[in-house]
């Protein structure tokens, strides 16, 4: 009798074991890896003194260090920020030059553009960028006299990836405009997406980073994580014998959650070394320096020398504080006491961070830097094509 008892029970419990017993198991796994991650996570030293030295390291793998998670390692804001910080640097070292041809143009009104004198040679004039929208001509206006040539013949690897996802196709100067029309193109889609990752071996080699355990990447890899998602649905409707429509609400659920679960505690990005920690704490000392110097005022920065500054500069880009680099941008211009004097390439780094006038009645703003469009550019290249 008792194993009569016993086979029933197993045969009414089995179905619904294999229904959604994965998809339970799953979700333990997900949380047994975020709390074992979490365990092993190197944190960042938040001790080191202030400093304007940054690190050692190119601001395109410092880009990929700081975005090492699986989740910023794709993001494609991150990608143009990283890329324009290698750029900054390569000014700032003499390997391009930022100039002003020319001055800003006042933005042409819809009813300029469309009538009277100006209108013959403003179509034969903006024609070719398709300048369509208010935005367009925004951008015109900002960025047509502001040029990058890039004078180096054979740059480094790195600064050359940079170029190559920022600047137009073969092209070793361009306008801010013609930086813009590249960002808000769909052939750049992907280029960003996979900039940041392309360096995961590099930083592996120079040991700063880690790979995670080739056993979670193959338990939490996406094909896994969709069937199991999948099986949250489908599962009941197999192994039940005479499933009910009432279930439904909780496999849709179930399944949310298993996608849900994946995403937020589950990492298969790189993992930090010590030495890894060490470069982002020495940004963190970076950036407090430069707060507490812009608070003092510019007679903080006469230390510095041309290549730190650009460095400096670059650094903070990379790291996502471009608003920071903007501050000290304004400030070294405002105050002209740069090593080198105005024409030097410590200052062409600066002005290509500074901001500008950039009236825009749709976002309330004044200014902009020129990285402030190309990130717009981006967002919108992003929901186009999301």
């Amino acid at each position: 009798m008792p194993f009569s008892l016993l086979d029933g029970l197993m045969a009414d419990v089995a179905p619904w074991f294999l229904a959604w017993g994965p998809p339970v198991v799953y979700l333990l796994l997900c949380v047994i890896a975020n709390r074992t991650a979490a365990r092993r996570r190197i944190p960042v030293p938040n001790n080191l003194p202030p400093t304007p030295a940054p690190p050692d390291l190119h601001p395109v793998l410092l880009g990929a260090l700081v975005n090492h998670s699986d989740s910023n390692v794709t993001n494609i804001e991150n990608a143009c920020e990283v890329a324009f910080a290698a750029i900054v640097r390569l000014v700032g070292r003499g390997g391009a030059t930022f100039e002003e041809r020319g001055h800003a143009e006042r933005p042409l009104s819809e009813t300029e553009e469309n009538t009277g004198p100006v209108a013959e040679s403003g179509r034969r004039r903006h024609r070719r960028s398709r300048r369509t929208t208010i935005a367009d001509r925004l951008i015109h206006a900002y960025g047509s006299h502001l040029w990058i040539t890039v004078t180096n013949r054979e740059p480094e690897r790195h600064d050359r990836d940079a170029l190559e996802l920022v600047m137009p196709p073969d092209a070793r100067s361009a306008s801010v405009e013609d930086l813009c029309a590249r960002m808000w193109h769909a052939s750049s889609y992907d280029p960003l997406r996979h900039f940041l990752g392309s360096y995961d071996d590099e930083l592996c080699e120079a040991g700063l980073a880690t790979r995670p355990n080739p056993l979670l990447q193959l338990v939490f890899a996406p094909l896994i994580s969709f069937a199991l998602s999948a099986w949250c649905v489908l599962g009941p409707m197999v192994a039940v014998p005479e499933p009910d429509t009432r279930l439904v609400p909780a496999a849709i659920v179930l399944f949310l959650t298993v996608m849900i679960c994946r995403a937020i505690l589950v990492d298969l990005g790189l993992r930090l070394t010590p030495e890894g920690a060490h470069v982002l704490g020495t940004v963190d000392a970076n950036v407090r320096w430069v707060e507490a110097a812009l608070h003092e005022g510019p007679s903080a920065f006469h230390d510095l020398g041309g290549a730190q500054t650009a460095d400096l500069l670059a650094a903070l880009v990379a790291v996502g504080c471009h608003e920071l680099a903007a501050d000290l941008a304004d400030c070294l211009v405002a105050s002209g006491d740069m090593d080198g004097g105005e024409g030097s390439a410590a200052s062409q780094a600066a002005r290509l961070c500074m901001r500008r006038r950039y009236v825009d009645a749709s976002t309330m703003r004044r200014d902009a830097t020129v990285l402030d469009l190309l990130l717009k550019q981006v967002r919108d290249l992003e929901r186009r094509l999301s």
